[in-house]
C-alpha cells in the first residue's frame, strides 16, 4: 500500500501532492473526494502531483493508488486533507500626512481581490472603514481629530460565494495633535 500521502497548499490556487514513490509502480492514479464520491482528477508516473483550479477557502482530500507494472493495483493511500488560503503577509506602513491625515500604504498579496482597512482609535475597539480593490495598495485617511490612531490591513479573496481573509498585517499606530513632549 502506498503511504506518506502529503497535501500541502502552494498558494491561493494550487495544493501540491507528494508521497513515497513504490517499487513496481506505472503509474499513480490521484483522486478527490468530491461530495459522497471519489473521482480521478490525474495520473502521473512520478511521486508528484499539482492540485490546479481549486477554490480558495475550500477543503480538498485526496488519496492515491497505484497501477502496477505486473498489471495488479495497491490499496489506497492514506487520505490528505487541504485548505486552500491566501499565501504572504500584508505589510502595512504609516505615515503623517500634513498635520491631521496620514497616508497608508501596503503590499500586495497573491491571489487578493480587495484589501480591508480596520481602525482603532481612541475607545480601543476595531472598526471596518473601507474595502478598496485588488490593485489598490495605498491610503490617505480624511482630516482626523487629534488623538491616537492604529491601523491594520487584511487581504481578502472573494471567490464566488466565498470569503478568505488574512489575519491581518502589522499594526501600525499614529498620533494627530498635540506633540509629546521630548
Amino acid at each position: 500500500q502506498l503511504e506518506d500521502l502529503i497535501a500541502t497548499v502552494e498558494n491561493y490556487k494550487t495544493i501540491q501532492l507528494n508521497w513515497t514513490a513504490m517499487e513496481g509502480a506505472q503509474k499513480y492514479i490521484i483522486e478527490r473526494l468530491s461530495g459522497d464520491k471519489w473521482i480521478q482528477i490525474g495520473e502521473t508516473t512520478e511521486p508528484t502531483y499539482v492540485a490546479k483550479g481549486v477554490k480558495t477557502g475550500k477543503v480538498y482530500t485526496y488519496r492515491v493508488k497505484v497501477n502496477k507494472v505486473d498489471g495488479t493495483t495497491t490499496d489506497y493511500s492514506n487520505e490528505a486533507c487541504a485548505t486552500t488560503t491566501l499565501t504572504g503577509e500584508v505589510e502595512l506602513t504609516i505615515a503623517l500626512n500634513g498635520a491631521t491625515k496620514f497616508d497608508l500604504s501596503w503590499t500586495k498579496v497573491d491571489g487578493a481581490t480587495r484589501y480591508i482597512i480596520y481602525r482603532k482609535d481612541n475607545d480601543g475597539e476595531w472598526k471596518k472603514i473601507l474595502t478598496l480593490g485588488k490593485d489598490v495598495v495605498s491610503y490617505t485617511t480624511k482630516e482626523m481629530k487629534e488623538g491616537t490612531y492604529t491601523y491594520k490591513v487584511k487581504a481578502a479573496r472573494y471567490d464566488s460565494t466565498d470569503r478568505v481573509m488574512t489575519q491581518g498585517s502589522n499594526e501600525e499606530t499614529g498620533v494627530i495633535g498635540k506633540s509629546v513632549p521630548g
